[in-house]
């Protein structure tokens, strides 16, 4: 419960402060990202980004208040071009984008404040001055869907989040630590345009096909609405 709520945390303190979410978290992600054929179906766009700056996003005033709460790390991603791109219309691609990886519990005891630095199990840490290979896709993760009405109800608005993110070194991806996905081990040592010429030979999720055109959060649901009523027919 512990991780669901700093991940909670870091979900609104990136909401709060607009920037992108980075899902990536081994387990608490709205996404599924572990294939290629995953990537393929819910990713936009593969791309080199450069971390430039980090800062932190400040307690809300309650917990300021209470002394104890979180305080999440903010990173500033340059973005370079697409070695992939999904068919299909998408959302302009920005020259950078602020994300959330990790941050810093804090606490309070006797006076005597402490924090305690956190990163989500599976999270690849952006470090600044480094550059990583990442899947972005434009997206409302907080839309929901009814599973009797299948009508969607639209949650915070749709942003670019990062589904995944490997670290470069020499122009390659490498293994992030602690994670051995099968995508992630499919383009770990191949360059970034490999990696793309990669994905762009893989097919998509033929259980997303009615799906494309929609939002990849609303996508996946419907997907798996299929997947739970097979004798329905597929579609909003």
């Amino acid at each position: 419960m512990r991780r669901v709520a700093v991940a909670i945390a870091v979900l609104i303190s990136c909401l709060v402060a607009s920037c992108t979410p980075l899902m990536s978290d081994g387990g608490q992600e709205a996404l599924p990202h572990d294939t290629l054929t995953d990537w393929a179906t819910y990713g936009d766009v593969l791309v080199t980004v450069t971390v430039t700056d980090e800062r932190r996003q400040p307690m809300t005033a309650e917990e300021q208040s209470r002394g104890e709460g979180f305080e999440a790390r903010i990173v500033t991603l340059n973005i370079g071009q697409p070695t992939w791109e999904r068919s299909g219309d998408r959302h302009d691609l920005p020259a950078s984008l602020t994300a959330a990886n990790g941050g810093w519990i804090i606490n309070t005891e006797f006076g005597v404040k402490t924090e305690r630095r956190l990163q989500l199990r599976g999270q690849t840490v952006a470090d600044v001055g480094h550059q990583y290979l990442a899947l972005l896709t434009y997206t409302d993760i907080t839309a929901i869907i009814d599973p009797d009405t299948r009508k969607v109800t639209a949650g915070e608005g749709a942003a670019w989040t990062i589904l995944d993110m490997l670290p470069m070194a020499n122009g390659r991806p490498t293994l992030p630590e602690g994670r051995q996905t099968p995508a992630l081990r499919a383009v770990t040592g191949r360059t970034a345009q490999e990696a793309g010429e990669l994905l762009q030979a893989t097919t998509p999720d033929p259980a997303a096909a009615n799906y494309m055109t929609l939002d990849p959060t609303v996508r996946y649901q419907y997907t798996q609405l299929d997947r739970q009523h097979p004798r329905r027919s597929p579609g909003p």
